[in-house]
């Protein structure tokens, strides 16, 4: 009788560690590929981060009208075949895109040896750019001034202009410093009224 429930406690026992130990054990996972599908899911939903951006200066190509250095600074000068919506409205009675041909800009950066405190490459800032422009054949002509101004390819000198007529074009600019707006100190004195003259065609 003491042999028969010996054996039957030893029986209840080891049903009993066999049970807990079920119960303990863990199904093994892997957990390299359930990183892997959770990262597909992941990316399936994900939105759409590889377009290419949109290049809000796209447009026409400038035209050249002309360039020269001097005085440790590239002056050049060109006009874009349509006008710009510049703002502020009206700026400096600028006229807007829808009531121009053209936007006619100036150029000045700084090049080696520039003696007024410009690195090359820098804008060239408090600038007074004026200009006046004749048609060689018809005699049309027409002038203003160039204002500061900054766009998606950098600071410039610029003016929208309606043009009275197609052809061949003498264009004067003169470029002086801005007295009213800019000064200086502790540099070279400033350069005079420089004047640049040059010829450009203009078709619609």
């Amino acid at each position: 009788m003491f042999n028969k429930k010996l054996i039957l406690s030893s029986l209840v026992l080891s049903l009993g560690i066999l049970m807990l130990a079920g119960c303990s054990a863990k199904p093994e996972v892997n957990s390299d590929s359930s990183h892997q599908e959770t990262k597909k899911a992941i990316e399936a939903n994900a939105p759409e981060h590889n377009a290419q951006p949109v290049d809000a200066t796209a447009g026409p190509a400038d035209v050249p009208i002309g360039k020269e250095n001097k005085f440790g600074t590239e002056f050049a000068f060109v006009y874009i075949p349509v006008a710009k919506n510049v703002h502020p409205v009206n700026y400096h009675g600028m006229p807007g895109d829808k009531e121009a041909d053209i936007h006619l800009e100036g150029d000045f950066h700084a090049i080696e040896d520039n003696k007024w405190g410009f690195a090359p490459g820098d804008w060239i800032p408090g600038m007074k750019v004026t200009y006046e422009a004749t048609n060689k054949k018809t005699g049309d002509k027409l002038s203003g001034r160039l204002y500061p101004m900054t766009a998606g390819d950098g600071p410039h000198y610029g003016l929208n202009v309606k043009m009275p007529s197609e052809g061949t074009y003498d264009f004067t600019f003169w470029v002086e410093l801005d007295t009213d707006n800019f000064a200086y100190h502790d540099v070279e004195e400033w350069w005079t009224k420089q004047e640049f003259k040059y010829t450009a065609d203009y078709k619609k």
